[in-house]
């Protein structure tokens, strides 16, 4: 698996085709989530395949996707998350890995968020446990794609605006010395991992160097109602995906780990932000 190759063409897919995907494909992709690696193995995760996919949208339509309108797709792969102290990460950092095996698989896939209606969600899966979650659900099917769809698709791939090294990465403490200060490993594999998807784009995580290891942290965004809680650390668990697999890519093999608002006191974190994880190397060369 060629990671950098990945990011580069990672694209969320809209509009799909009737074609059903194969029984045999669909279990291999679901198979590829319930089997993917966690960032935090006490966190149960289960992915669901609902295989009636128009029966379905015409449940969830009003509850799911963006503004409430979902993707007609075929298929459709649901997250049940179990809900403990990390589980937003561990939720982005297992279901990409399941959006990376439908890209090699060229079956296409797009993240949408149900923080705001769950609840419904659960009562169209029949899902009664009060500690599980759902987060996301994704359409699964193959790519319609005309002529229109090729130009705008490309248009937007090139024009996505992404955020310079610089705006991303800050050595010692927040903002205490310039990407030119650091390391070209660092560098290289923040190069890349700017390109990793989050929502509307809005890349809303910022590194931090510190005694070599890597601190991320995303940006406070707050979603009221029955789960309040801060859906850019999904973000933050698909970059850490990519950050540790980069990073393998450059000969530095390390694990997440959380941190205490104790351990990062000292770095002076802006209050707009908060820590999701630290990276540590366990072997650099």
């Amino acid at each position: 698996m060629n990671i950098n190759e990945i990011l580069k063409r990672r694209s969320s897919i809209r509009n799909f085709d009737k074609r059903e995907v194969s029984h045999n494909r669909l279990t291999q992709l679901v198979d590829a989530g319930n089997t993917s690696i966690p960032l935090y193995k006490d966190i149960d995760v289960q992915f669901r395949l609902i295989h009636q996919g128009a029966v379905f949208a015409k449940k969830i339509h009003g509850y799911a996707g963006y503004f409430g309108i979902v993707f007609d797709a075929p298929h459709y792969i649901v997250s049940v998350s179990e809900r403990k102290e990390g589980f937003l990460e561990n939720l982005g950092y297992r279901m990409e890995q399941l959006m990376i095996k439908a890209q090699e698989e060229k079956i296409g896939t797009c993240w949408t968020e149900v923080f705001h209606y769950h609840d419904k969600i659960k009562e169209v899966l029949n899902i009664r446990d009060e500690t599980k979650v759902i987060l996301a659900v994704t359409p699964v099917g193959y790519e319609k794609e005309n002529f229109a769809d090729k130009m705008i698709k490309q248009v937007e791939h090139q024009g996505i605006p992404r955020k310079e090294i610089e705006e991303l990465i800050w050595g010692r403490e927040w903002k205490a010395e310039r990407a030119s200060k650091w390391s070209e490993r660092y560098k290289r594999i923040i190069d890349v991992v700017r390109l990793a998807p989050s929502w509307a784009n809005q890349q809303p995580w910022k590194f931090v160097l510190h005694n070599e290891n890597m601190i991320l942290c995303v940006k406070k965004e707050s979603i009221g109602g029955l789960l309040s809680v801060n859906m850019n650390r999904i973000d933050g668990g698909i970059v850490m995906l990519y950050f540790q697999l980069l990073a393998a890519n450059e000969g530095v093999r390390g694990t997440w780990k959380k941190l205490s608002s104790i351990e990062t006191a000292n770095l002076r974190i802006p209050e707009k932000y908060e820590v999701v994880g630290i990276f540590k190397p366990i072997v650099a060369t």
